[in-house]
């Protein structure tokens, strides 16, 4: 049932059992090495000779993981570019051999402002020029703080953006979701004719919801948009 020399070994009828010798009691042949020397190999780097090229698995990497990676110059460029890429001579244009900081920060502010006019130009069109667009800025859709989440939200790189962008939609709907539980506790806010304790609570409630904004670890656009946004309906 069990397999051989897992159990003690028992000896002729009478006499007491015998356990099985252990691996270091094994006895060894003249060329057999001893101890650890056994169990990990005559071969292993602990025993003075590092492990044969044949060692390795075939067709496995013989570098480190992370050799070949390339050096990160600045916030934008990494080593082993090439020099005549566009990214490379958008770089020199800004003067990236004499102040690389500088250039990068040049360079997102260009970026910067053309897009801002890209994202600002429905309100340079005139109106009744582009019916639909009419209707989504009379209704409140695209209005002109899209191009203040643009500029509060961009970064220097594509991740940094998204992590941003996602952090100031968080702020906004936490700025919603206090506001609409306000209005469904008092349906008509602050009146000429609402009870007292209606404006003290809604300065309970700023007090206390700006407080939380300003003391969580929140990501800063995630304050900046769940504040700005609650004061404007508070």
């Amino acid at each position: 049932f069990f397999p051989r020399g897992l159990l003690c070994k028992r000896g002729p009828l009478g006499s007491p059992p015998r356990r099985a010798p252990l691996l270091s009691e094994a006895p060894l042949l003249p060329s057999e090495p001893r101890g650890m020397t056994r169990l990990l190999g005559s071969d292993s780097p602990k025993h003075g000779r590092s492990p044969k090229a044949g060692d390795l698995e075939e067709g496995g990497d013989k570098r480190p993981l992370l050799l070949g990676l390339p050096a990160k110059l600045d916030d934008f460029s990494f080593a082993g570019e090439d020099k005549h890429c566009c990214r490379k001579i958008i770089s020199r244009w800004f003067g990236s051999a004499y102040n690389p900081q500088f250039a990068d920060d040049a360079e997102l502010a260009v970026r910067a402002a053309f897009f801002v006019v890209v994202v600002g130009l429905p309100f340079l069109i005139p109106r009744h020029e582009i019916p639909t667009l009419d209707y989504f800025m009379k209704k409140g859709v695209y209005t002109n703080s899209v191009v203040i989440f643009f500029i509060y939200n961009l970064g220097k790189t594509t991740g940094e953006t998204i992590l941003n962008v996602i952090c100031g939609i968080r702020g906004t709907l936490l700025a919603v979701l206090n506001t609409w539980c306000m209005f469904y506790a008092f349906p008509g806010g602050v009146t000429e004719t609402s009870p007292k304790y209606v404006m003290w609570a809604g300065v309970a409630d700023g007090i206390l919801f700006i407080s939380a904004m300003l003391v969580l670890n929140w990501q800063t656009s995630t304050v900046i948009f769940a504040v700005s946004n609650f004061v404007f309906f508070w």
